[in-house]
């Protein structure tokens, strides 16, 4: 009984362990998010100022919209001038911050018709192929979208990996101490059940050489077990004395019919509490086995 309320004991003790690391590392993945998006939004914010700084504006107020999980919105409250070199250079600030915000793709659109008319990509930078550098645009009201690949929260995976990880080790633990707990179970011989062959109200096994008949057991010898096999094959069938000679006693190197008929008078005599259970002698032919 204490060997009982020690394993539960010792069960319960993993299982909270297992509940207090879980909790830990969701914890831990959604303070890192958290982390994360507002690390985000502050660059975002931080670029849409200098964006307006060069164009002379320093008291408009930026707004960062996120729209989707991978998507934001930079804008500010008046119409300003853009200057793509300046937003390119600008926009460099996040290749900075790469852990964070990964690849990206900056486009430029109109806020009242949503017309992009401008854009690129962090690959563009870095391979030096911006278009329309060195030109101007229009004063207009504009907005700066922002959109990151799917994988850029790809920093807060390790923590989910980690703590997956910590879920299957201590689930593995504990199968393994219940496994090693449980007593080994003795194999337990089974016998499987003769092949029996019915003979009238007779059972015959050939597998074990023996007759039963009303729970009784009756041993056959080696030549009667070769006849009555012989018989079983072609019951209510005329089987050809040389046959039986011949498969009955071939090895012995000497034949005589005197030892057949002698061992198909003993088979009778086993059959004698089944009436209807009759080894016919046809004359000139052979045995037969028959059940009327």
């Amino acid at each position: 009984m204490k060997r009982k309320i020690f394993s539960v004991r010792h069960l319960y003790t993993r299982f909270t362990i297992l509940f207090l690391l879980v909790t830990f590392s969701l914890n831990s993945v959604a303070q890192e998010v958290s982390e994360q998006e507002n690390r985000k939004l502050i660059l975002f914010r931080r670029l849409g100022h200098r964006l307006l700084l060069t164009a002379g504006d320093s008291t408009s107020r930026v707004t960062v919209h996120q729209s989707s999980n991978h998507s934001y919105q930079i804008s500010g409250e008046r119409p300003f001038k853009l200057v793509p070199d300046s937003l390119v250079n600008i926009a460099e600030i996040l290749l900075k911050d790469q852990q964070i915000i990964g690849s990206y793709t900056l486009t430029v659109s109109q806020a009242n018709s949503g017309e992009i008319v401008y854009g690129f990509t962090s690959e563009d930078i870095i391979k030096g192929n911006v278009a329309c550098v060195g030109r101007s645009m229009h004063e207009g009201q504009y907005i700066i979208n922002i959109q990151l690949p799917s994988d850029s929260g790809s920093g807060y995976v390790t923590p989910i990996l980690s703590g997956l990880l910590v879920i299957v080790s201590a689930t593995a633990g504990i199968q393994f101490y219940k496994k090693r707990k449980q007593p080994k179970q003795q194999a337990v011989p089974t016998k499987s059940a003769a092949r029996g062959i019915a003979i009238g109200s007779y059972t015959f096994c050939p597998d074990t050489g023996v007759l039963i008949h009303d729970a009784e057991t009756t041993a056959l010898t080696a030549k009667e077990l070769t006849l009555l096999n012989i018989f079983v094959r072609q019951m209510n069938q005329v089987i050809d004395r040389n046959l039986l000679l011949k498969e009955g006693w071939e090895d012995e190197g000497v034949i005589t019919g005197r030892s057949l008929d002698m061992y198909v008078s003993k088979l009778r005599k086993k059959f004698q509490k089944d009436a209807s259970i009759s080894i016919k002698n046809i004359h000139g032919k052979g045995y037969s086995l028959n059940i009327s």
